[in-house]
């Protein structure tokens, strides 16, 4: 089960990556954008870190012949990561677009208010 989240996390990483690297015209203007959390940084830079870290984690826990405990602790931290980012922008009252999955999103029948 953890190498099938850790799979996961590699293929969302590696779609980021193909997202920051072709952006759409409407993530393009959302990637110059300054990060409402860390303002000194672009989203660019911010979601490039964060597709880095997804893959960082989903090669390491799919590939890895540590532990399941070290495997599954690295997995956590990363999800316990993008938890508390999403924490800090509901803290900030954000109400912009989400760019954790690059306009992914606006294909899936979600409610856009329902996503932070």
């Amino acid at each position: 089960m953890i190498r099938l989240l850790a799979l996961l996390y590699l293929c969302i990483g590696i779609l980021k990556l193909h997202s920051l690297f072709f952006p759409q015209t409407v993530m393009a203007q959302y990637l110059r954008m300054p990060n409402p959390i860390f303002v000194y940084l672009t989203n660019h830079t911010i979601l490039m870190l964060a597709a880095v870290a997804e893959i960082a984690v989903g090669v390491y826990a799919s590939v890895s012949r540590d532990s399941l405990l070290w495997r599954s602790a690295a997995m956590l931290w990363l999800t316990a990561a993008a938890f508390a980012y999403k924490l800090c922008l509901a803290a900030v009252h954000y109400t912009g677009p989400c760019g954790c999955l690059l306009g992914i999103n606006r294909f899936l029948p979600i409610d856009r208010k329902s996503v932070v």
